[in-house]
């Protein structure tokens, strides 16, 4: 997850898409939604889906990390950050 707008901007979780409960698919019922994953549950802001996200790490809002510092860890080599 990446803190945009004003003021620190970076990233502040790193995180994984998981899948939903099965009562929590509300999009399955819906034949416009077949191909989507298991991780849809719901409609937000019209239209848009959300998924369901497990958060690992988690940083300070105030000390969010800039994507020059990432990219230089070993394991962030070959990562996209862009959006």
């Amino acid at each position: 997850m990446k803190k945009t707008g004003k003021g620190k901007r970076g990233f502040i979780a790193v995180g994984e898409v998981i899948k939903t409960e099965y009562a929590e698919h509300r999009l399955n019922k819906l034949s416009q939604y077949d191909n989507y994953s298991d991780a849809y549950t719901q409609h937000f802001f019209g239209n848009c889906p959300t998924v369901s996200i497990r958060l690992d790490e988690v940083v300070s809002l105030d000390s969010p990390l800039e994507d020059s510092y990432l990219l230089k860890l070993s394991s962030m080599q070959g990562v996209n950050l862009v959006r």
